[in-house]
């Protein structure tokens, strides 16, 4: 069923200016599923870098204890290779880093679904309130 036009608003209400109740329920709930589509793949990202992480630290280690205990080195040379290098402590802080950026934005974008599927159930009771 239509909405009533402005010229029927007009009729009960000759005061009012416009529609008491404007906009399109149904454009707030597919902006409202969008934002919960996005938060929804945020959050499997998420999961996959946090396994990511989690992962790259203990093979890392495990590859440079490996590497070490295979190193046959000459008497006197310091074998002390027991942490992975500058680059790859690097990548797993900017990974880390990339974490808690992820988890944030994932946050936003559910609280903006919320809001707007909120919005689009007030509107759409509103409306049909007013159009009764």
């Amino acid at each position: 069923m239509s909405r009533p036009t402005y010229e029927q608003w007009r009729r009960v209400w000759p005061s009012l200016s416009g529609d008491p109740t404007p906009g399109d329920p149904q454009s707030f709930k597919t902006v409202a599923d969008h934002y919960q589509q996005v938060a929804e793949a945020i959050t499997q990202a998420t999961t996959d870098l946090n396994t990511l992480v989690s992962e790259s630290s203990t093979n890392a280690m495990a590859a440079v204890s490996q590497t070490a205990a295979d190193l046959s080195t000459p008497a006197g040379v310091n074998t002390a290779v027991n942490e992975p290098s500058i680059a790859v402590k690097e990548l797993h802080e900017q990974m880390k880093k990339v974490l808690t950026q992820l988890q944030k934005t994932q946050g936003r974008y559910q609280d903006a679904a919320q809001a707007m599927q909120t919005f689009h159930q007030k509107l759409e009771e509103n409306q049909q309130l007013a159009d009764k």
